[in-house]
């Protein structure tokens, strides 16, 4: 009687799962991007119902532009929530710098990771070793201000 009741209960708990699982469809399906390599880190839904993607690449100037970066750039992109792009940005400097997206502020977006850079983006900030990088970007992800630890 025992075994039965596992059986029909785990009978119960997977067609659950089954119904949950069919009711999502796929609104939309894009893909990003350059001639190299892209990897998405972090996905954040603002309060006007767009969704910012931050990521590492190292396609340098522009997913598009074939100009290669020397080691990674951090990248951030806007969609709508149609899956549109809203905009799209690169940040950083010669060496390995990655950020996250961390949370929207009444200025804009908060980004935090690291950096190795001190030149472009970061030609303020002396130094080669790895330090903490917090960067704030407005709703156009204009830089506003890049500080380092």
């Amino acid at each position: 009687m025992k075994n039965k009741h596992i059986f029909l209960i785990t009978i119960i708990l997977t067609m659950s799962a089954v119904l949950a699982h069919s009711q999502y469809d796929i609104i939309w399906n894009k893909k990003f991007g350059g001639p190299r390599d892209e990897t998405a880190s972090s996905l954040l839904e603002d309060s006007k119902g767009n969704f910012l993607i931050s990521g590492f690449t190292s396609s340098k100037g522009g997913f598009d532009s074939g100009i290669f970066a020397e080691e990674l750039d951090v990248f951030l992109i806007c969609l709508d929530k149609n899956g549109d792009t809203k905009w799209e940005k690169q940040y950083g400097g010669s060496r390995d710098d990655r950020l996250f997206i961390f949370a929207e502020f009444e200025e804009g977006y908060l980004l935090t990771g690291h950096t190795h850079s001190n030149d472009f983006d970061l030609a303020s900030v002396p130094g080669m070793d790895r330090r903490p990088w917090f960067l704030l970007v407005d709703f156009q992800g204009e830089i506003i201000w890049s500080k380092t630890i």
